[in-house]
């Protein structure tokens, strides 16, 4: 007579719940692993959207701080045209939209971005806008990439360096800011302050 032997093995319960235990972890790493691939975008988005700052910023920075010319209003002058080869002062770019942004010679570096400049007199001592004409002056960029995340940046340029303000001020200033704030996360701000001042 022959003995009935016990089988070992899962049951149907058991191997439900195994399924629903991989099931959720394996859902749950997707999802991590699509937040870090977001998170890498952004970041590469916020990188681009800093080189691109620093060379458009710095090419309109280095133009002197008055028109040559004498001109003593903001934007291009009426025998100025809007192209980045007849700027002659640093507030020639104001309203200024680059799309796509390129070059001084016309080369793309950036297809998918979009360059606006504003620029504004500043008061040196509270920073606030102004209308007046004053020695200093907010030169704003907004980025919009063709995903729709928009960054702003500025700097500050003064009329007059360190070592140049004139002996009758009562202080001099020299001021420069840049930063980038993302509009996905309005918190984060990457950026570099310099201020420079002397009593005399």
């Amino acid at each position: 007579m022959k003995t009935r032997q016990h089988r070992h093995g899962f049951s149907l319960i058991e191997v439900t719940f195994s399924i629903l235990i991989v099931s959720i972890l394996l859902s749950t790493s997707l999802v991590t692993l699509s937040n870090v691939v977001g998170m890498g975008h952004e970041e590469r988005l916020q990188s681009q959207a800093l080189r691109l700052a620093n060379y458009l910023l710095g090419e309109v920075s280095a133009l002197p701080f008055e028109d040559p010319e004498g001109s003593s209003g903001i934007g291009t002058d009426t025998s100025e045209v809007s192209d980045r080869f007849s700027w002659d002062d640093c507030d020639d770019c104001h309203n200024i939209t680059l799309s796509p942004i390129t070059t001084r010679n016309g080369t793309d570096i950036a297809p998918d971005w979009t360059a606006k400049f504003t620029v504004t007199w500043m008061t040196p001592n509270s920073l606030a806008v102004t209308a007046t004409a004053t020695d200093l002056k907010a030169i704003r960029l907004l980025l919009t990439h063709s995903s729709g995340q928009t960054v702003t940046l500025f700097v500050l340029r003064s009329r007059h360096g360190v070592l140049q303000e004139p002996a009758t001020s009562a202080q001099i200033t020299s001021s420069a800011e840049f930063l980038m704030k993302a509009d996905s996360k309005p918190e984060q701000v990457f950026g570099a302050r310099l201020n420079n001042q002397q009593g005399i």
